[in-house]
């Protein structure tokens, strides 16, 4: 299991949409009024300062015993990951009639925030495709870091695939806060 470091990135901008307003609450109808996208966003961010945790315990597992342990927890964060950006994009979709079509300075373009969404459900996705390889090697034949050295190049190209609609995502997000003055 290759748990990613690049992931900082990712909290990085999780905070500053926080910061610059793009996650504030949406629209003034009653449905709108009641979704907030801040709680969203930090949900989120939470998440990934968890799996961040993680990843950084990984580099110091010596024994399967501690391995099943990581490979556990990991599972449960991507799932409260998973969990929070199906939310967040449900929010989004609920409010797409307020959310501008192109940026403003309220707020990125509906299709920016889902492109974020989706960019996070992908990454997800790969994340949890290499927990799943991770998990088979406490079973392996090989022994579990033998296993993990073999799976490696797979691992590695999970993580260079899930990156890439989220890398865009982020970008657009990029773009707008560049447009408004933030750097």
């Amino acid at each position: 299991m290759e748990l990613p470091v690049r992931s900082k990135y990712i909290a990085l901008v999780l905070t500053l949409m926080l910061v610059t307003g793009c996650a504030s609450t949406s629209g003034s109808d009653s449905l709108a009024s009641n979704i907030d996208f801040n709680a969203d966003v930090e949900f989120i961010s939470n998440g990934v300062e968890k799996f961040e945790r993680i990843s950084a315990e990984a580099t110091g597992v010596e024994n399967e015993s501690q391995y099943s342990e990581l490979v556990y927890e990991t599972k449960q964060v991507l799932d409260e990951i998973a969990s929070a950006v199906d939310i967040f994009a449900n929010h989004i979709n609920q409010t797409r009639e307020l959310l501008p079509s192109s940026d403003t300075s309220e707020s990125p373009s509906f299709n920016k925030l889902i492109a974020w969404a989706n960019g996070y459900k992908k990454w997800v996705y790969y994340q949890k495709l290499n927990l799943s390889m991770g998990e088979e090697c406490l079973t392996s034949s090989l022994g579990f870091k033998n296993c993990l050295v073999v799976n490696l190049p797979e691992t590695l190209e999970n993580e260079r695939l899930g990156q890439i609609d989220l890398k865009n995502a982020i970008a657009g997000i990029q773009e707008w806060r560049s447009s408004l003055g933030y750097n």
